[in-house]
């Protein structure tokens, strides 16, 4: 077939981020140039997934940005990125699909990713498609199987009517056509040009629960190929040769290539991805795994869990293959089936320091992030997490399969299968596929089933999976079931299923390269973090403090900040017509140290005119514009600076803090609605609470779109970039920091707040509550007139309602 040539675009929308893997698993499909739009509701993300996404071998461009919640992934594509599309020859859409109101939907993203982008050579020919025929306008996947009675107008109708009536279209006729549904497509924009320009709004848009059909998002998904039959163009449903129940899984003559290979070939020394987790981040994690005979061979797997060890069970020569430790086989070789189950059936007696043991079977290569799947059964409080097999349900099926393939006596299955039956075991829950397993070691049930299942394939049939459930329904253990409804590791992007003994895996001689150093987390996945708080440690600070009146607050300010400061670091005091007993604490403070600078207002001038002053007066790297009413506790400073330093495009920096809005811990409202001022618990410090937020989370960066400017740090070409704060438009403040970040977002710089720094803020003392809620609404009205409600509104709901930051303050709570 031809070969495509032209400019390509991809959209991807980004609301579930744990799909994030699975996305840049598919994306890898691609080996053409193209250039990358991403959206997402919450900056944060969108901002991790462009650096993530970004890394791909073929993307030139990427250009991310956060929506509002609405419109589902179509809006935008229609609103935000709609010119920018035109310009291209192709646009491929697709999105972080889930069905959550629906269990038979469960895979129907994995579904939809496979027929469009299930290998290279697959999108390749999709390509094809639109070379050898330019008629061809849009092409999408085969319907998903539980789709069938939705393929039609439905509540739809109406608004399809005042849509095509919008696009100058006829609709005399409302036959539907075949139409992408799940919106996964690939379509010329040409083909859509009508639409493109329409002006669509995020307005046209419902907001709310975007499975409810009639909505305006399902709406453009029926109508697309009418749209694009209109404009001359044609739509054609494709499908990929394999089944997606199959998709990643290689036998017989096929191989696999490892998508990523194309980056290692000249790599001396490989690392792998490293994924980290987080519900069990303090936990002991091993992976095994055991073969006998050599029927299977260590595999090079692509992706690793931070901070694991990895142990393969074998009775060929031992020592270490990459990252596999290969240990001596611990029961006798007389049955090896049997061998290899009873090691599957002992991870507490081979791995006895483990909290979390993760069993995989030997044919089976790790190709994404696993760490989830951890996370998943601890959050859970279960025993095990589990994989439902895809075919059978009930041990019952399992027991009629052993005996159509031969793989144990009839006898010895009867047996077993009686005396389940007779002890009250139905096996309702399902049947679990054992080639991967995750299993809490630190649980008694957990062990008390380990035990039970070793006992079974001991007395009964090998024939693990036989037995597996009936030993956890003995032993009351709980389970979570880990994949989506009719995954299994045949299908998901996490795994490759090759064939025994690794023949079907071309790339096997990468395991050789895979000699990580001793130091994995902090070479592979902490890199970045440690080199930004290296590097945050030689950067010159000056921390701006403007005053007005409060002498105790302001004494408890200068106290921390004689405290815990450094060498590189200079105090700017801006006395703003403070009364003699503030201007005596500065004067006090000036005596003892002669480096610091001292600016006095004689009279008062407003809070944002005497930050200027001290930004004006700063010549460091980095300028902390902080309250004289906060209370800086240890490391805070250089952890807000070690936040900026991290990511080229971090420009500003805050820190976590009992009364900063959306930076507040563990409440961020009062039951009246208003933001909380949270008091320190009896009997702890500031501190305490900074010990607290230390290591809260793995990653302790989050991208906002602003930041509470009761303690801000601004890198030095951010401020030289966007100037000083706008004192004309919030002379008193309030609203003024807003306005900063904001301006500073416009010319390509992010905001972030350092969940490892913590500030407290006694909260405005230089003016009364009243007056706090007048100047507050007046900076509010400003900042309207300024950027518009739509995107004020936006803000506050990503500052409010983003996730990341729920999650800080919920782990937070636990710690106090």
């Amino acid at each position: 077939m031809p070969k495509w040539e032209g400019r390509l675009a991809v959209h991807v929308h980004v609301f579930y981020d744990d799909l994030a893997s699975t996305i840049e698993y598919y994306l890898r499909s691609i080996h053409v140039p193209f250039c990358l739009f991403v959206s997402a509701p919450d900056l944060d993300i969108a901002i991790r997934m462009k650096k993530q996404l970004g890394a791909l071998p073929f993307v030139e461009s990427v250009t991310a940005t956060a929506t509002p919640n609405r419109g589902r992934d179509l809006a935008p594509m229609l609103t935000v990125f709609a010119e920018a599309l035109l310009d291209f020859d192709l646009v491929l859409h697709v999105h972080s699909k889930k069905s959550l109101h629906s269990p038979d939907k469960r895979d129907w993203a994995t579904q939809l990713f496979h027929h469009l982008l299930h290998s290279r050579e697959h999108f390749d020919q999709v390509l094809s498609l639109f070379a050898k025929d330019p008629s061809l306008g849009l092409v999408f996947p085969v319907y998903h199987a539980s789709v069938g009675g939705q393929i039609v107008w439905g509540s739809n109708r109406r608004s399809a009517k005042t849509l095509f009536d919008r696009l100058g279209i006829d609709h005399t006729v409302m036959r539907l056509k075949p139409f992408p549904a799940g919106s996964f497509f690939l379509v010329r924009p040409v083909a859509l040009r009508g639409l493109l320009k329409a002006g669509i709004a995020p307005s046209d848009f419902e907001a709310g629960n975007d499975s409810v059909d009639g909505q305006f998002a399902h709406t453009v998904e029926r109508a697309l190929p009418i749209l694009v039959e209109d404009a001359g163009f044609h739509s054609l449903q494709i499908r990929s040769e394999k089944p997606h129940t199959l998709s990643t899984s290689w036998t017989g003559a096929q191989m696999y290539h490892s998508p990523r290979h194309v980056g290692w070939t000249d790599v001396a020394q490989i690392a792998p991805f490293a994924c980290r987790v987080h519900n069990a981040a303090d936990l002991n994690i091993a992976i095994y795994t055991c073969a006998t005979g050599g029927y299977d061979v260590p595999l090079p797997h692509e992706s690793l869990i931070d901070r694991a060890s990895y142990h393969f069970f074998t009775d060929q020569p031992t020592g270490r293959a990459g990252f596999w430790h290969l240990a001596p086989l611990v029961f006798p070789l007389t049955d090896p089936v049997r061998c290899a189950r009873l090691h599957k059936t002992s991870p507490q007696r081979l791995l006895p320091d483990a909290d979390i043991a993760v069993w995989i079977d030997g044919n089976i290569a790790v190709t994404g992030d696993i760490a989830r799947y951890v996370d998943q059964v601890v959050a859970a409080n279960a025993s095990f997490g589990l994989v439902a097999h895809p075919i059978r349900s009930t041990f019952m099926e399992e027991a009629r399969a052993i005996a159509d393939y031969g793989l144990d006596t009839s006898d010895t299955v009867a047996k077993q299968v009686g005396r389940y039956v007779i002890e009250g075991f139905l096996g309702d829950e399902g049947l679990a596929e054992t080639n991967f397993m995750v299993m809490d070691l630190r649980r008694p049930e957990t062990q008390a089933t380990l035990d039970i299942w070793r006992s079974e394939i001991e007395h009964g049939s090998r024939r693990d999976q036989l037995s597996f459930d009936y030993a956890r329904w003995k032993a009351g253990a709980t389970s979570e079931w880990l994949f989506e409804a009719g995954g299994s590791v045949r299908s998901n992007p996490a795994f490759a299923y090759i064939s025994h003994g690794g023949a079907n895996h071309a790339d096997l001689e990468l395991l050789q390269r895979m000699t990580l150093p001793p130091a994995f987390s902090d070479l592979v996945h902490d890199r970045s973090l440690s080199d930004a708080r290296d590097r945050a440690r030689e950067r010159s600070v000056d921390i701006v403090v403007c005053v007005h009146n409060a002498p105790d607050d302001v004494a408890n300010c200068l106290n921390a900040l004689d405290r815990t400061r450094d060498s590189l670091t200079r105090l700017i005091l801006v006395d703003d017509g403070s009364d003699p007993a503030a201007a005596s604490i500065i004067a006090a403070h000036a005596d003892a140290n002669r480096n610091d600078i001292v600016i006095r207002h004689d009279t008062t001038l407003g809070y944002t005119i005497a930050a200027n002053t001290g930004l004006r007066a700063s010549t460091a790297d980095y300028t902390v514009l902080l309250n004289s009413d906060a209370v800086v506790s240890q490391g805070a400073i250089r952890a807000m600076i070690a936040a900026a330093e991290r990511d080229v495009d971090s420009g500003l920096a805050g820190p976590l803090s009992n009364a900063a809005s959306w930076q507040s811990v563990p409440d961020q409202v009062d039951p009246t609605g208003d933001y909380a001022i949270n008091d320190l618990p009896p009997g702890l410090t500031h501190e305490d609470m900074a010990r607290r937020c230390a290591d809260l989370v793995a990653d302790p960066h989050i991208f906002v779109p602003a930041l509470n400017g009761f303690c801000m740090a601004i890198s030095r070409k951010c401020l030289q970039t966007t100037g000083i704060l706008d004192e004309t438009a919030f002379p008193h403040g309030y609203g003024e920091e807003t306005d900063y970040c904001l301006r500073a977002a416009d010319l390509g710089f992010q905001s972030v707040v350092a969940t490892d720094a913590y500030v407290f803020h006694a909260k405005s003392r230089s003016f009364g509550s009243s007056r706090r809620r007048i100047h507050s609404a007046e900076g509010y009205r400003r900042l309207v007139e300024r950027y518009g409600k739509t995107r004020l509104e936006h803000v506050i709901d990503m500052l409010r309602n983003g996730r990341r930051l729920q999650a800080i303050r919920t782990a937070f709570a636990r710690r106090t």
